[in-house]
């Protein structure tokens, strides 16, 4: 293909944009909540993850580089990581 074809194939895409809003939910009373996520690009994984009090308190984030692996690995491993 020319590039003049590709340039006219780029012209007709369209961006659909989705907005979702999101909610931190607190837990109850004496308790405590983690939320982890983790992500792989090209191989390589990475985690995050944050702990909050029952009053949106941060008690501790971290991120951490996981080495090589999927994305399911790198999300399991985040909430391995935040519970140790």
């Amino acid at each position: 293909m020319e590039w003049n074809g590709i340039c006219n194939l780029i012209e007709k895409c369209s961006h659909d944009i989705k907005v979702t809003i999101v909610q931190w939910i607190k837990p109850p009373i004496k308790w405590v909540k983690l939320n982890t996520d983790g992500s792989a690009t090209r191989g390589n994984k990475g985690a995050g993850g944050v702990l909050k009090t029952c009053t949106g308190e941060m008690v501790f984030a971290f991120s951490a580089p996981l080495g090589e692996g999927t994305n399911i690995q790198a999300k399991v491993e985040a909430a391995i990581f935040g519970l140790t």
